[in-house]
């Protein structure tokens, strides 16, 4: 697998989205991920509109085995919305390798 974003090195650097939802709902957030090495590591922060969830990378066993990591659900209202990932503490060289944040609607109850 091919990562969008890659050799992520500098912590000024941050990648963005617009995205637009047509009903309320709420939402599970997730973001996929590799990294070149073991020693690979950081914090970032994922922020849609107002919400802003926090993780840990963790390292991956090998740089062509992505994770797929959940970051928590949110709730949304109609409207458009920034998606920005942003590095808070980049350890090892490369904060990862992104391929791409969800947000997964959760079905109502």
């Amino acid at each position: 697998p091919r990562a969008y974003v890659f050799e992520w090195r500098d912590p000024k650097e941050w990648i963005g989205w617009k995205v637009r939802t047509n009903e309320p709902a709420e939402y599970e957030v997730s973001v996929k991920y590799t990294t070149a090495s073991s020693e690979n590591r950081g914090n970032y922060a994922v922020s849609i509109g107002q919400h802003v969830l926090q993780a840990t990378v963790v390292p991956t066993r090998i740089e062509s085995e992505a994770a797929t990591v959940s970051l928590g659900r949110i709730k949304l209202t109609p409207g458009n919305y920034d998606v920005a990932v942003k590095p808070v503490e980049i350890k090892g060289g490369e904060l990862m390798r992104l391929f791409h944040v969800t947000l997964t609607p959760i079905a109502a109850r």
